[in-house]
């Protein structure tokens, strides 16, 4: 191999490199992203529990009490 072709394969493997980068750049800024909406989705999730218990809760609760009221007229 000569000197201009270890040049331009120096040049070639620097613009791959630079091309790389800017990729592992552009991947990372996703996984940021992701991970941001990942943890928004774990709120979200643990809301929609204890909603979703608060309503079993006083469903619960209701029937407890009409159960009840409905063994007294009996």
């Amino acid at each position: 191999m000569d000197e201009q072709e270890a040049k331009k394969e120096i040049a070639t493997a620097k613009e791959e490199l630079l091309k790389a980068k800017a990729k592992l750049k552009e991947l990372n800024a996703k996984l940021m992203e992701l991970s941001d909406v990942m943890e928004k989705i774990e709120v979200a999730q643990g809301r929609l529990e204890k909603v979703e218990e608060k309503l079993f809760l006083e469903e619960f609760t209701k029937k407890s009490f009409f159960h009840r009221i409905d063994n007294g007229k009996e």
